[in-house]
């Protein structure tokens, strides 16, 4: 497994666990998040998602997907910048600052990794 599979795959488990979260116990997290209690369908209708996209995360990592680790950069860079947006425009917790964080950095560190994998790639098709 190339080290950006390896990070698509520890960051879908993250997104998972997160997504779980929501869906499943969005009571214990809503404080976290300062949401109030009419949220909580949407806070399930968003842990769905993030449920889905964490598998798909899980997968790439799992299958060297280096196309989808490439694709992934863009949507997290654009995921940070709307998050921060957002936060500042309609005062929203801090917390939402700390997730946009992790995903600029997971963006980050994907950029610098991919062209290592990328050569590793390149290199086991011309052996077969």
């Amino acid at each position: 497994m190339y080290k950006v599979s390896k990070l698509m795959f520890y960051y879908g488990i993250y997104i998972t666990i997160l997504g779980g979260s929501l869906l499943f116990t969005p009571k214990l997290v809503q404080p976290m998040l300062q949401f109030k209690d009419d949220a909580t369908v949407w806070l399930q209708l968003f842990g769905m998602l993030l449920l889905c996209i964490g598998f798909y995360y899980v997968r790439s990592g799992l299958e060297n997907n280096i196309q989808f680790a490439k694709s992934t950069v863009i949507g997290r860079i654009f995921v940070c910048i709307v998050t921060i947006t957002l936060t500042a425009m309609y005062h929203l917790p801090i917390n939402f600052i700390v997730v946009a964080a992790l995903d600029f950095v997971s963006a980050i560190l994907i950029i610098m990794l991919l062209p290592k994998s990328i050569e590793k790639t390149n290199s086991s098709k011309l052996k077969m």
